[in-house]
């Protein structure tokens, strides 16, 4: 679909449908870092704590791998013409649900408590690790609730909404106030999916990622990927950044290894 169809739908219904986007190698790359990534970011969570074990709040800072999601024209292209060329990153994360059981998304909610009114201040994307199918917990969503303040009843919620039944490679763009909900994983293996929010550039990040990032030991070649990630977003740290030209102020920014 051309930009302008994909621009009307996702308008008058809060979501947009891109299937099998990306190639079964990628898939079974970035699944593997997303593995690596649940296991290493455990260490940070108390025992007693009720975080869910399987969640990541920053897939990149664990593997490279994800960065290639933010490299991809097939994603940034619909992201900016929903919002702007200017738009970062605002979380990183994933969902993921064990055998037998739901997650943190699996009640009726938004990503986003204050209504917007058309000014799109932010869009949501899960690209589909796996197969999502009715057995191991396919979102549910409601088209056109975005525009709904007071969340629907269950009855109501379940009678009208749709699952996000699709092969893995699939990007599943939505509006911050659709309401939507997480199924639950009857089969033995656990689903897996990256969770990407986007948001206008004045908005703060949920992790400030260019300072988390610094330094760390990933790739940065791509200037496109850094804009996104929030480096060129970053106020002046001082007013001998504020008084140079922006260019030349972005540049020292995102070179800046203090």
């Amino acid at each position: 679909m051309n930009a302008t169809g994909f621009m009307d739908f996702f308008t008058q219904n809060g979501y947009f449908i891109d299937r099998a986007v990306f190639p079964a190698d990628l898939i079974q790359d970035l699944k593997a870092g997303l593995d690596r990534a649940i296991r290493a970011e455990a260490a940070y969570k108390a025992p007693e704590s009720d975080h869910d074990p399987l969640q990541v709040m920053c897939c990149p800072f664990h593997d490279d791998i994800f960065l290639e999601l933010l490299a991809r024209d097939e994603i940034i292209n619909r992201v900016e013409a929903l919002l702007d060329r200017h738009c970062i990153v605002y979380t990183f994360t994933n969902s993921s649900m064990s055998p037998g059981q739901g997650n943190f998304s699996s009640r009726i909610h938004v990503d986003r408590h204050h209504m917007t009114g058309d000014y799109q201040e932010g869009v949501g994307l899960m690209v589909l690790l796996d197969d999502f199918t009715e057995q191991n917990g396919a979102t549910w969503y409601l088209p056109g609730s975005q525009h709904q303040q007071e969340a629907p009843s269950e009855a109501d919620f379940y009678a009208r909404s749709l699952r996000l039944v699709a092969p893995a490679g699939t990007v599943f763009y939505f509006h911050p106030r659709l309401w939507h909900a997480g199924g639950e994983n009857h089969t033995g293996t656990q689903r897996d999916a990256v969770l990407l929010g986007f948001s206008r550039a004045h908005v703060k990040q949920r992790l400030n990622l260019p300072k988390l990032l610094k330094g760390h030991s990933h790739r940065y070649n791509n200037q496109r990927v850094l804009q996104k990630l929030g480096f060129q977003a970053e106020p002046p740290q001082s007013l001998e950044e504020f008084y140079q030209a922006s260019a030349q102020s972005y540049s020292l920014r995102m070179n800046r290894t203090d």
